[in-house]
């Protein structure tokens, strides 16, 4: 990975922390306390579902811990209870959700995709 790469991935991940976090009012979206931890439903390591707003939730250290403890199957069962998050049925569903309208991540991102093709 090229220096310019892993500055734009890193810009691009404090990006969406921020709207992360802002959205939640820095609130945990499980059991409402201070969040700590922004939590991919899809792991990161998807960089197509990386910086969607939609798949990442404002954790407190605690619920984070507790999401990759109860498993996946359990996570997803948990998630049905937040109406902003009914779309995750499973993984597949995820291909309908649109990245993020914040022009500063949209930018970047175009900036990694140019940068692929270099």
């Amino acid at each position: 990975m090229t220096p310019r790469r892993k500055y734009l991935i890193s810009k691009a991940d404090k990006l969406i922390r921020q709207l992360v976090f802002e959205k939640a009012n820095n609130r945990c979206q499980w059991c409402g306390g201070h969040a700590d931890d922004p939590h991919h439903i899809i792991g990161r390591s998807h960089l197509m579902h990386r910086w969607r707003l939609f798949n990442i939730l404002a954790l407190c250290r605690r619920c984070h811990s507790e999401w990759h403890w109860i498993g996946k199957a359990e996570a997803y069962e948990r998630l049905k209870e937040f109406p902003e998050y009914q779309f995750y049925r499973d993984e597949a569903s995820l291909k309908s959700i649109g990245t993020v309208g914040d022009g500063q991540i949209e930018d970047v991102i175009k900036e990694l995709e140019r940068d692929e093709t270099r």
